[in-house]
């Protein structure tokens, strides 16, 4: 499988880096939102803390979408999916912390920050291997979208005609390799 196309954070940093900084940011975004509703709105509790959640998923899903794991296309669906690991993220945090502190007896604040540890990991791997996934023809029209005008055909004109792997594009793939060696689905030298 090809290593999925890297975001802008990730020139520098690792994907699970940028994934908990971008987190991080967002957390804090929605608490900022939460509390300038809160002191110059002052209504409802809930409905400033529902305003200020739905406004930070919008966040972060344009940020995770961009700078994290950097998809193009889809975005209904990919927004629906991140949707859906996020509100399945909220019934794991209430299932859990139920058991933890109310079944359990365990104090809340520990079994909170215990449950946050394990649902940001949950959802690295859910928005990474569901909300944004692309099979792997939508990874190679995302790449060949992403690349300059007249590029591809620089590389095509080595061997006219000749279809290329997208990790070596000047070389032909082993379906038109001269079939005079043996196997055609083989290189010569490559065991079977």
């Amino acid at each position: 499988m090809a290593e999925p196309e890297r975001g802008p954070l990730l020139l520098l940093l690792d994907q699970r880096v940028a994934f908990v900084l971008v987190g991080a940011f967002n957390t804090a975004f929605s608490f900022a939102v939460f509390t300038a509703l809160d002191l110059w709105w002052h209504t409802w509790v809930q409905l400033e803390l529902l305003i200020a959640q739905q406004s930070s998923l919008v966040t972060a899903f344009v940020l995770h979408r961009r700078f994290v794991f950097r998809v193009r296309g889809h975005v209904a669906r990919d927004f629906l999916r991140f949707e859906l690991v996020q509100i399945t993220s909220l019934l794991l945090n209430l299932a859990l912390i139920t058991v933890l502190v109310d079944l359990a007896g365990l104090p809340a604040l520990p079994s909170q920050a215990g449950v946050t540890v394990l649902l940001v990991l949950l959802s690295f791997f859910g928005h990474r291997d569901f909300s944004f996934r692309r099979t792997d023809q939508e990874k190679a029209a995302q790449h060949n979208a992403a690349q300059p005008e007249g590029a591809e055909d620089t590389h095509r004109a080595a061997v006219p005609g000749a279809q290329h792997h997208e990790d070596s594009p000047s070389l032909p793939t082993t379906a038109e390799m001269p079939t005079t060696l043996g196997d055609p689905q083989r290189l010569p030298g490559e065991r079977p």
